[in-house]
């Protein structure tokens, strides 16, 4: 084996890994566990995808396939979760297929071998449709002789084999209709530094070839620029204070970045962002400099306090956050996903930043409150913001926004930042919750009048062109019922027609649907919208 290549494949189950511990002089590749099922994300995910990409291995993304759950949804999911973030020197992405997985091994059998087979076919050729390229297929002898029937039909793509403590894999359906293998899992109890603290943990796998060969399969020319642990949220605020220092439109700066798809979802403003360095963008060196100086204050403003702090201190700030506001301090430190620092109490606190917390706005407020935090917009307040009683979305509001600023002759985007929405960006078909306008502090008295009367006029005159009595999840139903007619996916069919989000937000899935009549859905075709018009009425009937 000393002159073949070397991998681990790495999920949640091997907690946190200390990517600079392990040496790509002898681990060269990486797979990361991502998805599995339709609702299932790796927790470790975005940290071992930024950890394979910043030692400079080439990597690939994991789908483990339950055979119980519709094929076409569980390649949306997974695709929602990484197709942004996938790059051309990355490994085409993995379907597992395993039988011996303790919590799939009644969905196996649950269907009957066609669907099985069925299935994985369409998970197999919807990837490969969107990304561009074949699969791999993760297996071993047992799911695939015997729970799947030794299918022939998928020698096509290349072929990743469990064969464990063997001196040499042995290989199904005729040395795979000849193809052979290209992965081999051996070891699925492999010390690796940086891992489990060394311990025996870890799948180890070998490439069929040279290195030379795996970076040929990967597209992989050289390692890419190393970026900073940040999460899409931070970047993101980075790249808007960047346009508005160059004064361009956010969104055509967004455009150029190639970052469109880091607004499209607020539900992933808090997962590690792993797309293009700033280097690997269109930028001039102005351009790239303004960037990375507006990454370094946001970096140093968000993290200033976390300084020293301890997991206990955090505990103590979301448990007094939670009495000041009457809730129960376990239940708000659930909300905050941060229960796991109870195992640890007096070691450094290394999680997301409060701003970071999947907490409300007023939540995120008192847990400042009782840190003793100031940040730099003043954003600390102990009392609640009232809000408009009307029904209206975040992006009537920024319509509103943008209106005024033509009247006042100000850039839109100064505009909005000025008021303190920057975020509603994020999510544009969600009722706004922020303040009214005599809240905003920073705009002067001028500038208040204006965006009062647009809103006002929106408030009294701004019948909206929407559906009444429709829920967003009322919606998602219609789409993905007009999906099937029109052979593609339900999720697809909503990122075209450009209102994904009402469908990647839980919290919103049983809010009134706010966005656009379908007739009105410029970016689908006349058949689409006809086929949806349809879908409707049917849907209404029933």
């Amino acid at each position: 084996m000393t002159d073949r290549v070397l991998g681990i494949r790495v999920s949640e189950i091997n907690k946190t890994i200390n990517w600079k511990q392990i040496g790509n002089n002898v681990i060269q590749f990486g797979f990361a566990h991502a998805t599995k099922g339709v609702s299932k994300f790796d927790k470790k995910f975005d940290a071992n995808w930024l950890g394979l990409r910043n030692r400079g291995m080439i990597r690939g993304a994991i789908h483990l396939f339950d055979p119980k759950e519709s094929a076409m949804k569980q390649a949306d999911f997974f695709l929602n979760h990484v197709s942004d973030i996938l790059h051309k020197s990355d490994l085409p992405p993995v379907l597992y297929i395993d039988v011996n997985q303790r919590d799939l091994y009644q969905n196996y059998y649950s269907v009957n071998t066609k669907s099985r087979i069925e299935g994985i076919q369409s998970w197999l050729l919807q990837i490969e449709n969107v990304v561009g390229e074949k699969p791999i297929i993760l297996t071993n002898r047992n799911t695939w002789q015997y729970t799947l029937g030794n299918p022939t039909s998928f020698s096509e793509y290349p072929l990743w084999i469990q064969d464990v403590n063997q001196g040499k894999p042995t290989v199904f359906c005729d040395d795979w209709q000849g193809n052979s293998w290209c992965f081999w899992e051996f070891n699925h109890q492999a010390s690796v530094n940086g891992v489990n603290n060394g311990q025996a943990r870890v799948a180890m796998s070998l490439f069929n070839g040279k290195m030379i060969d795996l970076k040929e399969m990967a597209g992989f020319e050289k390692a890419r620029p190393i970026l900073d642990e940040m999460s899409i949220g931070q970047f993101s605020s980075a790249l808007f204070a960047t346009a508005d220092d160059l004064r361009v439109s956010p969104l055509n700066f967004l455009d150029q970045c190639e970052s469109r798809y880091l607004i499209q979802s607020y539900e992933f403003r808090n997962r590690i962002y792993n797309g293009l360095d700033i280097s690997e963008m269109n930028l001039t060196s102005e351009e790239a400099n303004t960037f990375r100086n507006q990454i370094v204050q946001v970096l140093s403003h968000s993290q200033f306090y976390l300084e020293d702090m301890t997991n206990q201190d955090m505990i103590n700030a979301i448990y007094g956050a939670a009495m000041i506001m009457n809730l129960n301090g376990w239940t708000l430190l659930e909300k905050a996903g941060l229960t796991a620092l109870l195992k640890n109490p007096t070691a450094s606190y290394e999680g997301p930043t409060i701003e970071d917390l999947p907490l409300t706005a007023e939540e995120q407020v008192y847990v400042f409150e009782v840190l003793g935090v100031k940040t730099k917009d003043e954003l600390i307040r102990s009392d609640v913001i009232p809000t408009y009683e009307a029904s209206v979305t975040n992006q009537d509001i920024l319509n509103c926004i943008y209106q005024a600023a033509i009247i006042l002759n100000m850039q839109g985007w100064q505009l909005l930042k000025k008021t303190g929405l920057s975020s509603i960006i994020f999510n544009r078909v969600k009722v706004y919750t922020g303040p009214k306008v005599e809240a905003m502090k920073d705009l002067d008295t001028n500038e208040k009048s204006v965006l009062q009367e647009e809103i006002a006029q929106l408030i009294a005159f701004g019948e909206k062109e929407t559906y009444e009595g429709l829920i967003n999840q009322d919606m998602v139903n219609i789409f993905y019922a007009a999906a099937t007619n029109l052979n593609t996916s339900g999720w697809s069919l909503l990122k075209k027609a450009k209102i994904e989000s009402i469908a990647n937000d839980k919290t919103i899935r049983y809010e009134g649907y706010c966005g656009p009549k379908i007739e009105k859905l410029e970016s689908l075709t006349n058949e689409e919208i006809q086929v949806l018009i349809e879908a409707k009425k049917k849907y209404l009937l029933v």
